[in-house]
């Protein structure tokens, strides 16, 4: 090569360093410019040389480099070698380079244990495209170290070989652009070893060798072809390659053509063209079927297995008459060669859905046949179990649960694989549970056949979450039968998801499901089955709230009466605040008949008032049906004293419910409900009075008394913005209860031998005599037509307030209260009499007798209605009490006497008996006078 500076055609850069000394040429970018340049010999030896520093990326790799740049020094040397290989064609070099096919040697043996070790846990096995690079790169080495116009016979064979295999790396890492260059190289090989045929140094071991390449060389430029789209140009390697597998029967080669071909076809499977991967398939399978299964090697057979697979896949995928006679028979000949094959039977299974989607009978045959035969592993369970779910999705339960009960008593049972079997029995419940029309009778037993048969093999219950599951499937199929009033088959499905088997499900679980059998039972009055149900739950759940509510409910049912007081203990007795199971209990009571629960429910649900408030539900209401019930009571019993108790206490209780409702804070919320409202203090007040006006005739006196003054309590709680009607209708009823209690009052007083207790009725009396003082004016303005009878009450009342205030010894008191009887009534004259008598009977001092009898006859001797008979006695009384006291009230008092017995106007005279008794009184006296002076 000469010094000067050569010409640069085609170049897109230039290398200075080519010119000053080509020798030192080693990096692949001058290489590479320099290549484009080359027109000697000489030339192509250095470059040639220039890729022996391939040895540094064999170093590289051998040591497990993790440089970043060696994947591009790989690729970079490749795509050198390749230009080096086509331009050494082009010049005809005849030169060989020892060295460099030594170097390209070990490459491809580092590539090839590179390859080995891909698929293992070595940090190799991510280096893929770079082993497929190594490998081209030694490929083109080889292939640039020898001549290509005389080149050895051996070496031609050698290199055929190599780029067969390359060939295959490329199509194997789906790149088919280095396959095409290399499949390029393996032609001219092919085509060179197709011309030494007739040479004397061809021996027949060689054409053996040439005959095996040509087969792999077509066979995989059939498949390149085919990537390619080049369906004739397939169509025709196909041939050869076929033609070079019938003149070799070599079974590797065979195998080879055969998986090429599946690829091809299965390809196609995969993207739905079912007619060329029919046709594909179908040579695939011809080859195979020429071939002796003993000559298959062992992936041969598998190979064989998935060729036939595929083709029957593809013929069903047509759906043809035709296509399903020549699946039937593949499916055939796989089950007379692997007979427990999975893949087999369904296949067979995919050929009835074929012929009649419809014809589950024969499905389930031939799934029932590959339930007993299939070897079971964690892949056929899951793919069998979808299978079956096909039946249910067929809507024909009665076989799925057939298959699955093969499935779960002949096979899994035996394996104990507890979690199939859980996964098992949760489907066959499932299923079960889908048929609404089946026949409960049939399906129940047949249950309880399962859940014996897995009790008996397992040896624990089964595990909380299939336990769940299950239940939940029980609690949903029981609730729908419960909807529809089948109460008996609820109980029953409820009775299956109480089996030992469920042990698991824990306290909370058992508890609802033994309610749901008490529930169902009343609704279908077995009260028998309720109470086995009761006996059968542990102690915790039988104290529980609801569960006493439904007890109760069958104690009320068959009266139990010892039973219901227990039940309706343990709900008053609850933890929950919640009690309206015991108002709930008071109603169910009610709507049977029985008053007596009703009530005592009632009473408990009353009792926790205060306490539970805001979860006991309407308290009028409750307190309403509480009065109704015992009202009821009394009627319908003869010895009702404790009833009739019971009815004052309830009035008391509303009455202090009714308080504290109407005195609650009022807040800016307008939408807070009273729950005491004005019409249910109407309910409570007109009910308390009728009931106070029936005690006061048929009942003791304290009763009568508790309940007019739970009325008058009642009516204290009327706002003072009601209508003036009301308001005056509300005005006059308290006075009528003040009246009545303080009737009342005087008459316990008078019957009461404990004197502490004799006081304090009179101390009460008074309390209501005085609120009946106060109002009775602005009642009687309102309410004109009453007035009189008030006047007459008021009279009685002043007689009553004037015994009271003297049984208390309220000495002060008395005359004012005789001057307002006086004044006040146009009865006085008759008020007097009681007083008088009073008056008389008391342990009063004789001062306070001598003024109030006087003030007494001040009023009464003038008046022309005074009786001239009672009017004597009174005179002697004051008499007797100041002739020995005050003389000159008895001086003035004769003198009173002696003008009514002369100018008495009505005609009556004074009696002869008491102007003689006064006569000889005041004789007596006037000689003691005398006397003493």
């Amino acid at each position: 090569m000469s010094n000067a500076s050569p010409r640069r055609p085609k170049c897109y850069s230039y290398c200075h360093a080519a010119e000053e000394d080509h020798v030192a040429v080693r990096s692949s970018t001058c290489v590479l410019c320099f290549a484009c340049n080359l027109r000697s010999e000489k030339s192509v030896v250095i470059l040639i040389l220039s890729i022996a520093s391939s040895a540094e990326i064999y170093r590289d790799l051998s040591s497990n480099s993790n440089e970043a740049s060696l994947g591009v020094r790989i690729e970079a040397a490749m795509k050198l070698a390749e230009k080096c290989a086509s331009t050494r064609e082009n010049i005809k070099l005849d030169e060989e380079f020892e060295e460099l096919d030594a170097q390209a040697t070990r490459l491809w043996n580092l590539s090839t244990t590179l390859t080995r070790v891909k698929d293992g846990d070595s940090s190799l096995s991510s280096k893929g495209k770079d082993v497929l690079h190594v490998r081209l790169l030694a490929f083109f080495m080889l292939d640039c170290s020898h001549p290509s116009s005389a080149r050895k016979l051996q070496n031609t064979i050698r290199l055929f070989r190599v780029a067969v295999k390359a060939g295959k790396t490329c199509l194997d890492q789906q790149d088919d652009k280095w396959a095409w260059k290399t499949m390029e190289k393996a032609a001219k090989y092919q085509e060179d070893l197709t011309k030494a045929c007739d040479s004397p140094e061809f021996k027949p071991e060689d054409q053996q060798t040439r005959s095996r390449l040509s087969c792999d060389y077509f066979t995989l430029r059939t498949v390149l072809a085919w990537r390619q789209s080049n369906l004739s140009m397939a169509d025709y390697m196909y041939s050869k390659a076929k033609e070079q597998q019938q003149s070799l029967l070599d079974p590797r080669m065979s195998e080879n053509l055969i998986d090429a071909l599946y690829e091809i076809g299965n390809e196609l499977l995969q993207q739905s063209v079912f007619d060329a991967a029919t046709k594909w398939l179908q040579r695939s399978f011809d080859v195979i079927s020429e071939m002796d299964p003993i000559s298959l090697s062992e992936s041969g057979a598998e190979l064989r297995l998935a060729v036939m697979h595929c083709l029957a896949r593809a013929y069903l995928a047509h759906a043809t008459e035709g296509s399903l006679d020549k699946a039937r028979n593949v499916i055939d000949m796989m089950n007379e060669d692997w007979p427990t094959r999975l893949t087999v039977y369904l296949l067979r299974l995919d050929l009835v859905i074929a012929e009649g989607p419809d014809n589950m009978q024969s499905y389930s045959e031939v799934l029932s046949r590959m339930l007993s035969i299939v070897q079971l592993t964690e892949h056929s369970f899951k793919v069998i179990m979808g299978r079956i779910h096909v039946l249910v999705s067929k809507k024909d339960i009665r076989l799925a649960c057939k298959c699955l009960d093969e499935l779960l008593i002949k096979r899994i049972l035996v394996l104990e694989r507890d979690d199939w079997i859980e996964r098992t029995f949760v489907t066959r419940l499932w299923v079960t549970i889908q048929d609404r029309a089946a026949d409960d009778e049939v399906i129940l037993p047949s249950l309880r056949n399962i859940l014996d048969s897995m009790m008996k093999k397992l040896t624990k219950a089964l595990s909380p979450k299939a336990t769940h599951a299950a239940q939940i499937l029980l609690w949903k199929i029981t609730e729908a039968f419960f909807s529809q009033g089948k109460y008996q088959i609820a109980g029953s499905w409820c009775r299956i998801a109480q089996h030992s088997i469920f042990d698991t499900s824990g306290g909370s679980n058992i508890a609802k499901i033994s309610r749901k059998i008490i529930l169902c039972a009343l609704e279908s009055k077995d009260f028998g089955m309720a109470m086995e149900a009761f006996q059968e739950m542990p102690e915790a759940a039988r104290n529980e709230a609801f569960t006493s509510f439904l007890m109760f409910k069958v104690a009320v049912r068959t009266s139990d009466k010892d039973l219901a007081v227990k039940c309706l203990q343990h709900l008053s007795e609850s933890s929950d605040p919640d009690r309206r199971l015991l108002y709930g209990c008071a109603l169910d009571a009610q709507e049977t008949g029985n008053r007596e629960l009703a009530l005592v429910a009632l009473r408990l649900v009353l009792d926790q008032i205060g306490l539970v408030a805001p979860h006991i539900g309407h308290i009028p209401t409750i307190l309403r049906c509480a009065i109704r019930l015992t009202m009821a009571e009394i009627e319908g019993s003869r010895e009702a004293d404790a009833t009739i108790d019971s009815l004052c206490l309830l009035l008391e209780k509303a009455a202090e419910q009714a308080k504290r409702s109407r005195q609650k804070p009022r807040t800016s919320d307008k939408h807070i409900e009273i729950v005491f409202t004005i019409k249910e203090l109407d309910w409570f007040a007109r009910n308390a009075y009728n009931i106070g006006l029936r005690g006061i005739v048929e009942w003791s006196s304290s009763r009568s008394y508790r309940i007019i003054s739970a009325c008058i309590r009642f009516l204290e709680l009327y706002p003072d913005d009601i209508d003036e009607p009301t308001l005056a209708e509300v005005s006059y009823r308290r006075l009528l209860c003040n009246y009545l209690c303080a009737c009342i009052s005087i008459e316990l007083a008078r019957v009461e031998d404990n004197i502490e207790a004799q006081l304090q009725h009179y101390l009460i009396s008074r309390r209501h005599i005085q609120d009946f003082r106060s109002k009775k004016e602005s009642v009687r303005s309102k309410i004109e037509e009453e007035a009189e009878d008030l006047s007459q009450k008021f009279g009685i009342l002043l007689a009553y307030d004037f015994e009271a205030a003297a049984r208390l010894k309220d000495w002060d008191n008395l005359r004012s209260i005789v001057e307002e009887a006086a004044l006040s009534t146009d009865k006085g004259i008759s008020i007097f009499e009681k007083v008088t008598d009073i008056l008389i009977s008391c342990e009063a001092p004789s001062r306070v007798k001598l003024i109030i009898m006087q003030v007494i006859l001040n009023y009464t001797v003038p008046s022309p209605m005074a009786d001239i008979v009672k009017l004597s006695r009174w005179i002697r009384t004051l008499v007797q009490l100041s002739i020995a006291k005050d003389p000159k009230v008895t001086e003035a008092l004769l003198v009173e006497v002696i003008d009514v017995t002369k100018n008495r106007s009505d005609g009556q005279k004074y009696p002869n008996d008491e102007i003689q008794w006064l006569t000889a009184s005041t004789w007596n006296r006037s000689v003691d006078f005398h006397w003493y002076e």
